[in-house]
């Protein structure tokens, strides 16, 4: 038994686990609506630089076209793993969705630095952030959702979050860092407390409550503060 349930870290065991289609659903939800509420943010944009307006900083942002090798790459990168995603769908539940949502930020990224100049491309990268806080929330509600259902290991998705939220969080510090970028700086907060998170469920998985609710406290208040920079 233990072999079985240890074969595949994609695999889920569906026996008594009915409630995996009411999981499906609430994902399906989630992503449709940040569907529907990123292109209604790319309406607004695209509608609010078309009509004139008095503002002194009104000048700042306009519609264009921009492509370079680096949006090449970008678009090509984001093309390959949106049909992988499309491809495997199934065998990378439950974390389908929120790769999804994922690609879903980049792209509402991609749509306002090609298509935007300005300060308003900022709101490209704010989504993206949202996005990114978002999919990996849903994604360790899912794993521990389906932790206490018995399905599927925790473990070792809750190392590879650690993994690349480190490496996220040190990229973009130095980035910060040497660029004296205070956004860079808030988004490097934003995952240390993803960071927290991630923690947290690892210890409540080890029965450690109390840790659990100290590290979200600890995650909330940093957002707080990469909110206020």
């Amino acid at each position: 038994m233990a072999t079985d349930r240890h074969a595949d870290i994609f695999t889920i065991h569906r026996k008594g686990l009915g409630d995996m289609d009411t999981l499906k659903k609430i994902n399906r939800y989630i992503f449709v609506l940040l569907v529907v509420l990123a292109i209604g943010m790319i309406g607004f944009s695209v509608y609010s630089l078309l009509i004139p307006s008095d503002a002194p900083d009104a000048g700042q942002s306009k519609l264009g076209f921009l492509w370079s090798m680096w949006h090449t790459i970008f678009f090509l990168v984001l093309l390959l793993s949106s049909f992988l995603v499309y491809k495997f769908w199934d065998k990378l539940f439950p974390a389908n969705t929120p790769l999804a949502i994922l690609l879903l930020g980049f792209s509402f990224f991609f749509s306002f630095v090609t298509f935007m100049f300005g300060w308003i491309s900022l709101l490209g990268l704010y989504g993206m952030i949202f996005a990114l806080i978002v999919s990996i929330v849903l994604a360790i509600v899912n794993y521990v959702y389906m932790f206490n259902k018995g399905a599927g290991e925790l473990h070792i998705w809750l190392t590879i979050s650690k993994i690349i939220l480190v490496s996220i969080t040190l990229i973009v510090f130095i980035n910060a860092l040497l660029t004296r970028n205070f956004s860079g700086m808030a988004v490097s907060l934003s995952c240390v407390g993803l960071l927290m998170i991630v923690l947290g469920v690892e210890e409540f998985q080890k029965k450690s409550k109390v840790f659990f609710v100290l590290s979200i406290v600890a995650a909330f208040f940093l957002f707080l503060i990469a909110i206020q920079m």
